[in-house]
């Protein structure tokens, strides 16, 4: 069995395009880690969907329909992810259900935390996620504006010069993450 041009071009039309949707999606929206099987499935469904709006169009060849299924699938994963955040913003829990980590669903948005690390070494500062659990499985968390916490007396000691402190998620035993309202906030 010999594979021709014709063969590669028909792959090519539905896998990529299908592809590149649900990547743009799962990179600007949902941020989320699938596995290689949900990758394909969902990449073939996405294909299917764009190649039918695209056949509509009826394009006179080959490569233009592939250039336009291109531009279809970057411009519904841009659409997704849009309609992805205001559901995410409108119920947040919906967010929290897709995230594959508690992490992902609350760090995204920086907040005021305590963090005791596994030394017993307790860090208040500023939240800032440097990755999700999409781009790695070893997250670090990067606080700013820290202040050393005196585990027996509670009390801040300003760390001066210091623009933050980044934390390997390994080193963490415990975030408290505290309602907006900064530092003084008991």
């Amino acid at each position: 069995m010999t594979v021709s041009a014709t063969d590669v071009e028909a792959t090519l039309r539905y896998i990529v395009p299908g592809f590149v949707a649900l990547k743009v999606f799962y990179v600007l929206g949902l941020k989320t880690r699938r596995t290689d099987l949900e990758w394909t499935l969902w990449s073939l469904l996405a294909a299917a969907l764009i190649d039918a709006a695209v056949g509509v169009l009826n394009p006179p060849d080959s490569n233009r329909r592939l250039l336009i299924a291109f531009v279809a699938a970057v411009a519904a994963g841009v659409i997704l992810s849009i309609a992805w955040r205001q559901v995410a913003k409108r119920w947040p829990v919906r967010r929290m259900e897709a995230s594959r980590r508690a992490w992902d669903a609350i760090l995204p948005v920086p907040h005021w935390v305590q963090v005791w690390t596994k030394n017993d070494n307790l860090i208040l500062g500023y939240s800032r996620v440097v990755a999700s659990s999409v781009e790695t499985d070893k997250l670090d968390l990067y606080i700013a504006e820290p202040m050393w916490v005196d585990a027996k007396s509670g009390d801040r000691k300003a760390m001066p010069g210091v623009a933050g402190v980044l934390i390997s998620e390994a080193e963490i035993r415990m975030i408290q993450v505290m309602e907006d309202g900064g530092p003084d906030q008991e």
